[in-house]
């Protein structure tokens, strides 16, 4: 599968990443992997930066969504909307505020290992989300 993962933590993540790679899964989110030293963009490539992740996120079967921190990020909660709304599979690692573990796209697991047994079952089934299954 191609899983795009956010967070707010970004450590949480990048390990998050190594474990889906390992599984055999394709990353296609790489904002993790960015050292601090390419953070330093201008607004326009912060904004071109976005465009990418965004196609990124369009191209992907599902996101690995991990709650790191007490109420997270705004970008992290954008992206979890983009995905729900382009009909993605939507794992949530820990708590999520507000109702969006009540979509039927969206799955809850309260660890990593859970998130990547949930990804190994998608990929199994070749289950995407709205009941749609992949060749």
């Amino acid at each position: 599968m191609k899983v795009y993962i956010a967070s707010s933590d970004r450590l949480v993540a990048r390990t998050m990443a190594r474990l889906v790679r390992t599984e055999g899964h394709l990353v296609l989110s790489h904002w993790h992997d960015v050292t601090d030293s390419e953070k330093a963009l201008t607004a326009g490539e912060k904004r071109e930066w976005a465009i990418q992740e965004m196609r990124l996120l369009d191209d992907s079967d599902a996101l690995v969504f991990i709650q790191a921190m007490e109420g997270g990020k705004g970008s992290d909660y954008l992206k979890l909307g983009i995905a729900i709304g382009l009909a993605k599979n939507v794992i949530v690692v820990g708590s999520c505020r507000g109702d969006v573990i009540l979509h039927p796209w969206v799955d809850q697991v309260e660890s990593a290992t859970q998130g990547l047994e949930k990804l190994q079952e998608l990929s199994q089934t070749r289950r995407l989300a709205g009941g749609r299954v992949t060749a």
